[in-house]
């Protein structure tokens, strides 16, 4: 579903030529907290990783499941500083729900993203490298503590 709905929108003869962004996230340390807190809790961080990207994005744009624990989007902006912020925008959600949660770890999120034009000769599927790769940069900087400080 993520691919078709995103390929309409790269595709759609309004937006060509406009800047879209492919937006790739995953859930940091999901098997530390299945291992240390059960499935159940790797769910709900699961579903509250899916939640951080699509409370950082509007409702126009289009996010899906595509993996375990990786998560796809993709948004038409054409505000270059806009872009460049959604990674942060989307850490900062995080926190925040961190900050609320009485669970005993923190959900955290590695973001990348990747600019194109739009057109009708493109697809999502030839930008997905390029975002992952922006992703394992950022994973590079993860936290491995999943641990709240007390």
């Amino acid at each position: 579903g993520f691919y078709a709905s995103a390929n309409r929108m790269l595709k759609a003869p309004e937006n060509e030529g406009r800047r879209g962004v492919l937006i790739f996230g995953d859930l940091d340390n999901l098997k530390q907290i299945n291992d240390t807190f059960g499935h159940d809790d790797g769910d709900y961080a699961i579903v509250a990783a899916a939640g951080f990207i699509k409370s950082g994005l509007r409702s126009s744009d289009v996010v899906g499941r595509i993996g375990g624990d990786e998560f796809a989007a993709f948004a038409i902006c054409d505000d270059k500083d806009t872009i460049s912020k959604l990674p942060s925008r989307i850490k900062n959600i995080a926190k925040l729900h961190n900050l609320k949660s009485n669970k005993p770890y923190n959900v955290t999120i590695s973001v990348g993203l990747y600019e194109l034009i739009c057109s009708p000769e493109l697809s999502v599927q030839q930008f997905m490298d390029k975002a992952d790769n922006a992703l394992y940069e950022d994973k590079k900087n993860k936290n491995r503590d999943i641990m709240k400080k007390k």
